[in-house]
């Protein structure tokens, strides 16, 4: 190996250690804040410094070097601040939400945390139209993870004239989001609290997940041997940005005998829309 080679080499990992001391002063941020609240600016300047370097992180090369054996632990801690991070968000926001007079629609228009996540918004409906997958009165779409604050569910309900029903393990995520479907008066939106896992998806015409539901997998087979004719629309981190959410083992849901219909994502997101059929 040349001299400027090793250079190089050694340059590419000094950068790498800088990125991961950045990842872990801002991780120590939001602990030492210790709300997990995003409505805090010192926490959402933390969330979004960390979704900054990991934009650096690809940018770099170093992505690989991300997902090492050696940095799992690491890794492990990332996915369960992001998870704390967006429950604790979404059941404040909720909370606020149900207290204010106005338009839930245009609350929730205000409440994008994710970059990119507005452009995933629109061009999921046009997508899943181009795939294949038509919803009409009567059809179910569930959304696996909706959380305390349904933009998914409203922006969707503004697309298809279908049922949607969020499905949360989370007991007071599905009874917040409940109460603001309500508020917003839409009764074919519903909320229910029960595991993806291992819920019946006969019914289903598409399942989608949301990206820090982490059992993707196990939510992929149920739906393949609970329902026929079903679509899977699961999401999924873009790059660097898996450090922190869980991805997706697609080899995984092919030996199952699902097949990958689409792959959608937008520029500058950090998270794609996947589509598979049978």
């Amino acid at each position: 190996m040349s001299l400027s080679n090793v250079s190089n080499q050694i340059e590419i990992s000094e950068k790498f250690e800088s990125q991961l001391a950045a990842l872990k002063e801002q991780c120590s941020e939001i602990e030492l804040d210790g709300t997990y609240n995003m409505l805090s600016s010192r926490v959402r300047r933390a969330h979004d410094a960390i979704s900054a370097i990991l934009d650096e992180v690809d940018y770099t090369g170093n992505t690989l070097k991300l997902f090492s054996v050696g940095l799992s632990r690491m890794r492990e801690d990332f996915i369960t601040l992001n998870s704390r991070l967006h429950s604790a968000t979404e059941k404040l926001m909720a909370g606020e939400l149900l207290l204010r007079d106005g338009s839930v629609a245009e609350y929730l228009n205000q409440t994008y945390i994710n970059k990119g996540f507005p452009d995933l918004l629109r061009f999921q409906s046009s997508e899943w139209r181009r795939l294949g997958v038509s919803l009409r009165a009567g059809d179910n779409l569930y959304i696996v993870g909706g959380g305390a604050l349904p933009q998914t569910q409203i922006y969707l309900a503004s697309e298809f004239d279908c049922n949607i029903i969020s499905i949360d393990q989370d007991h007071i995520a599905a009874e917040l989001c409940k109460k603001v479907l309500k508020k917003h008066g839409n009764p074919k939106l519903t909320s229910i609290w029960h595991s993806g896992e291992s819920f019946d998806y006969s019914n289903a015409s598409i399942v989608a997940v949301a990206t820090l539901v982490t059992s993707k997998e196990k939510i992929g087979h149920q739906v393949y041997q609970t329902s026929d004719c079903a679509f899977f629309a699961p999401r999924c981190p873009i790059g660097a940005h898996a450090f922190w959410r869980t991805e997706l083992q697609t080899e995984h849901l092919a030996a199952i005998g699902w097949r990958l219909l689409g792959n959608l994502s937008p520029q500058n997101s950090s998270v794609s829309s996947l589509l598979f059929g049978r």
